[in-house]
């Protein structure tokens, strides 16, 4: 990048991808001439996705969102004012990045504002497609990728990492009161029926994103911070799975060096 990220305070590791996550890892087996710049898409990501849970007032957290929608267009003509947006327009321009993954990424916080249950898989599949697909996009793009069939695998392969990450953490966002981890036709009748219920129909949403995965990658995406998400969600997808998808009153995670390890291997493949 001319404008180089490693200058500034959004290079790799930031914020957003702290040293023992799969964040981190993804990226530090990734290229590293391509580093910054994917761990500047990282840290954006992370900064929109924090805006719901950060406001007191939906209205609130619709306006943060709205001023990023225009921020997003100043980038894309060159005069950014957020300190965050002078790499993001220096990375558009030179990666010829399209914006709609960003606008998607922005568009799903706004809908997760409004606390939604998708009403069956193929939504909540769609929903965590905008969300960690559009960003998966653009690491795949930056990686180089730029064949439509590189670029729909990659999409996947974010909505796959979204939907077990929702998993992973559907007790917690259950307390919070958001659903948007799980589809609605999933749901009890009675709502207070939910706890008891939540790891069989967590189990069910991981056989359904299993499935999503298996039909859509192929190999084709060769972004190494892509590919490695998705070996480490399906790691931890097994963890879930042997835990009989107990996370109501806890978060299950994988130990960092056995993150490193998968990590390491997949770069190799």
């Amino acid at each position: 990048m001319s404008v180089t990220i490693a200058e500034t305070a959004w290079r790799f590791p930031n914020d957003a991808t702290p040293l023992g996550s799969a964040r981190y890892y993804a990226l530090r087996f990734a290229p590293a001439t391509h580093r910054d710049a994917l761990a500047l898409l990282v840290l954006w990501h992370a900064r929109l996705r924090a805006i719901p849970g950060a406001v007191s007032e939906a209205r609130i957290g619709a306006a943060k969102l709205d001023w990023w929608r225009e921020e997003i267009e100043r980038c894309a003509s060159g005069a950014p004012t957020h300190p965050l947006g002078a790499p993001l327009a220096a990375l558009i321009a030179e990666q010829a990045l399209p914006l709609e993954p960003f606008i998607e990424v922005i568009a799903h916080q706004d809908a997760r504002l409004a606390a939604p249950c998708p009403p069956h898989f193929a939504a909540l599949a769609a929903h965590a497609e905008t969300d960690l697909g559009a960003l998966f996009e653009l690491l795949a793009r930056c990686e180089g990728e730029r064949s439509p069939e590189s670029l729909r695998e990659a999409r996947a392969l974010g909505a796959y990492c979204r939907l077990i990450a929702g998993i992973r953490d559907g007790g917690w966002w259950w307390r919070r009161g958001q659903l948007d981890f799980i589809s609605a036709d999933l749901l009890p009748n009675d709502p207070e029926r939910l706890p008891e219920r939540l790891p069989t129909l967590l189990a069910t949403t991981a056989a359904r994103a299993e499935q999503l995965r298996a039909e859509t990658q192929r190999g084709t995406c060769r972004a190494r911070s892509v590919r490695i998400r998705a070996r480490l969600a399906r790691v931890l997808t097994a963890e879930l799975a042997a835990s009989d998808y107990a996370v109501v009153d806890q978060r299950i995670a994988l130990p960092p060096l056995r993150k490193l390890w998968h990590a390491w291997r997949e770069q190799r493949r």
